[in-house]
């Protein structure tokens, strides 16, 4: 049975006439006595006592009835839903963030503006290191992440969307010897222990250290596992490390952030695998543009 046949079964039976059945269906009498035939024929059994009047089911075709009851408004809803998530226009959009990126003033107008445009997509977030986001496209487990550059562009298939640039400093705890120093550089902390990003980021914290070299030292170094693990280091005065202006210890009063010429500034992006194929990740990248746009 085709779900048109399953409609004319049904209106047949809430009707008891095919006469008025067929009127509210916008088809001939005989049109719709045909298809009732056609339908019998098929699941070989009799659905309808046609002689009685008003027309009654049979107990198979009871059966039948009360199974498909509700079906056909499932199945267009079901349908409408599908149509939906395919259009983009609804489904889930999954994204991941590099944990201390601050998108305090970004994310909420971001949200807001999907919610008003698409209701019907689901948003949801999680946080991970850089490898752990890059992976997360590869396997679609995000949709797009927000994270610092640290060379996404040369992946494969990925595209990315500026959020922001902002200059880095060299940051420490507020009771750090050289937290109140003025007009400092490089060289003025040639005796400090510099902590850099966990292993999967030692391309960006590798940089601090060419800097230094450059700057004419080799400092000291340890390794964060992660950015909590590189925070705690920095409130505690075990070392010194770089992060840009936009990241949540910027907002830290026992962390002071001394801005250094020497250091290159760092861009905050939105990135995405242009192998996904979540339709809704369209209208996710438009949403992000405008929100920027309007900023």
């Amino acid at each position: 049975m085709t779900i048109t046949q399953i409609e004319y079964f049904m209106a047949v039976a809430e009707h008891k006439n095919i006469s008025k059945a067929a009127e509210a269906l916008f088809m001939t009498q005989p049109a719709l006595s045909r298809q009732i035939t056609a339908i019998e024929e098929e699941l070989g059994i009799h659905l309808f006592f046609r002689k009685s009047r008003p027309i009654t089911l049979t107990p198979a075709g009871e059966v039948l009835y009360r199974g498909l009851g509700g079906f056909t408004d499932k199945y267009y809803d079901i349908v409408r839903k599908a149509q939906i998530i395919g259009s983009g226009v609804g489904g889930a959009l999954h994204f991941g963030v590099l944990p201390g990126i601050d998108i305090g003033d970004i994310f909420p107008k971001f949200f807001n503006n999907m919610k008003e445009k698409f209701p019907e997509i689901e948003i949801s977030a999680a946080a991970g290191s850089f490898a752990d986001l890059m992976n997360g496209l590869k396997t679609f487990e995000f949709d797009f992440v927000i994270t610092n550059d640290f060379g996404v562009e040369v992946a494969e298939n990925i595209e990315t969307l500026l959020i922001d640039e902002q200059p880095n400093y060299l940051v420490m705890s507020k009771s750090h010897r050289m937290a109140d120093k003025e007009n400092v550089s490089l060289i003025d902390f040639k005796d400090e222990v510099f902590v850099v990003n966990a292993p999967d980021d030692l391309a960006h914290g590798g940089k601090v250290l060419e800097k230094c070299a450059l700057a004419g030292f080799t400092p000291k170094s340890i390794v964060a596992e992660n950015i909590s693990q590189y925070l705690l280091m920095l409130e505690t005065g075990m070392a010194v490390g770089v992060l840009n202006g936009r990241t949540t210890a910027h907002h830290d009063p026992n962390m002071v952030f001394v801005p250094i010429p020497d250091i290159d500034t760092n861009r905050i992006l939105l990135v995405w695998d242009t192998d996904c194929k979540n339709p809704s990740l369209k209208n996710g990248i438009k949403g992000f543009k405008e929100v920027l746009k309007n900023d």
